[in-house]
C-alpha cells in the first residue's frame, strides 16, 4: 500500500499521469521514471491477493497453534498420553513400563 501512495505522491508533485493501463513518461529532472512509476502502482494489485492469504494463514496458524496449546494442557491436567488408536495410557503407567523394560521384564508387558 506504501508504493501506491509513493506513487502517487511522486506522480502528483511533478504532474505526471499514472495508471495501471500503460508506462506514461514522468520526466523528474532530467530522467524519465515511468516505467518506476508504473511498477510501483501495479504493486498495489498484488496487495489484493497477498493481504487475503496472509491474513488466512495468521488464522490457520492461530487455530493450530491455539489446538496444540490447548491439547498440551489437557495432557497436563489429566496426566493420560495418547496412544494412538483409541488407547491411552497413565502417565504413571508409562513410568512403570520403561522401568520394567530396564530392569528386563518387558516379556510380562
Amino acid at each position: 500500500m506504501g508504493s501506491v501512495v509513493a506513487c502517487g505522491l511522486i506522480a502528483n508533485a511533478h504532474g505526471c499521469r499514472v495508471d495501471e493501463g500503460s508506462v506514461h513518461s514522468c520526466v523528474i529532472n532530467g530522467k524519465d521514471y515511468g516505467q518506476l512509476l508504473y511498477t510501483l502502482g501495479v504493486m498495489g494489485w498484488l496487495m489484493l491477493v497477498t493481504l487475503p492469504a496472509g491474513a488466512f494463514a495468521f488464522v490457520l496458524w492461530l487455530i493450530v497453534l491455539s489446538s496444540s496449546k490447548l491439547a498440551k494442557a489437557r495432557r497436563e491436567l489429566t496426566g493420560r498420553w495418547n496412544m494412538g488408536a483409541g488407547k491411552t495410557r497413565d502417565v504413571f503407567a508409562l513410568d512403570a513400563i520403561s522401568m520394567r523394560i530396564r530392569r528386563g521384564e518387558a516379556s510380562r508387558l
